[in-house]
């Protein structure tokens, strides 16, 4: 997912995740399902603390350490994220 300063959308979002995830825990994206809790593949604490920070470096804004652990599932995961990004627009257009 190329950086920007757009809202991603779900799908180019869900994409991106997929693709992290594979290569964290050494498989295929075609056989990550969005739906299955990401934990399910393999991923450990650690490995989802290093996700957490490439996604805040992706999106460009800070998230709370227990968003993982709360939303789960790539499709959870990316409905809280595109929610998110979409706050953030919008407060950053009020402050420019």
């Amino acid at each position: 997912m190329p950086s920007s300063s757009a809202t991603p959308t779900s799908e180019t979002l869900t994409a991106w995740l997929t693709e992290r995830l594979a290569v964290h825990v050494r498989m295929n994206p075609e056989e990550i399902q969005p739906d299955v809790p990401m934990a399910s593949y393999g991923l450990d604490s650690v490995t989802t603390v290093t996700m957490l920070v490439e996604i805040e470096d992706e999106l460009g804004f800070p998230l709370d350490p227990n968003v993982p652990w709360e939303y789960p599932t790539i499709d959870a995961l990316t409905g809280y994220l595109t929610d998110e990004a979409r706050r953030q627009d919008k407060s950053d257009a009020q402050d420019g």
